[in-house]
């Protein structure tokens, strides 16, 4: 099967490692991968599944709230709508979207990024604790695998969401694009339980 690449967007056509190993456990979803606000792995995959489910719902719970300067803050309320808009079609479609993931295959641990300054940026202008990345290996309904790479912010009161728009605020962001591939799967670091 063919890897497509797919950086930054959230599966938007479609449809991290970090350097200490933790072994918290954490909450599962009915497929066996982190979901939730409690870990930045949680957060990443809640938002795959809200495009493999078509769920614009679940979308608009996984991402970070608007914020930064006025125009970065227009920009992201219409790029949510966009989000939305092609959710909700892809809900009503008699038929999948080839393209459209159809499950999670692989995630990998949560990332910092290799420019400290980014984190620094996050705490120094926006109050975030930390900030960082996801990547995540999905099926496709076409059979082909896409790799997608999640930009997660963890808030002041501890909760990590993810941000669909990176780009717009590149001092947080900087040099997501050249981080190399996560090797790091979580599959194994983590204690499971099911979703209730």
């Amino acid at each position: 099967m063919s890897m497509v690449l797919k950086l930054i967007v959230p599966m938007l056509a479609v449809g991290a490692c970090s350097s200490q190993v933790r072994t918290p456990s954490t909450r599962v979803e009915v497929d066996e991968w982190p979901w939730g606000h409690g870990m930045a792995e949680g957060v990443a995959c809640d938002l795959a599944r809200s495009f493999i489910r078509a769920d614009s719902s679940l979308m608009t719970a996984s991402c970070l709230r608007p914020f930064g300067a006025t125009t970065v803050q227009q920009r992201y309320i219409r790029l949510m709508a966009i989000m939305t808009n092609q959710l909700n079609e892809m809900a009503k479609a008699s038929k999948p979207n080839p393209s459209a993931p159809q499950r999670i295959v692989k995630v990998f641990a949560f990332r910092q990024l290799s420019h400290k300054s980014a984190a620094n940026a996050a705490r120094s202008e926006y109050h975030f604790r930390n900030v960082g990345f996801v990547d995540i290996i999905a099926m496709l309904n076409n059979g082909h695998q896409a790799m997608n790479r999640t930009f997660v912010v963890q808030q002041a009161d501890g909760k990590w969401y993810a941000d669909p728009m990176p780009m717009a605020t590149p001092k947080i962001s900087l040099g997501l694009n050249e981080e190399p591939m996560s090797k790091v799967e979580i599959k194994g670091l983590y204690s499971k339980r099911k979703h209730p």
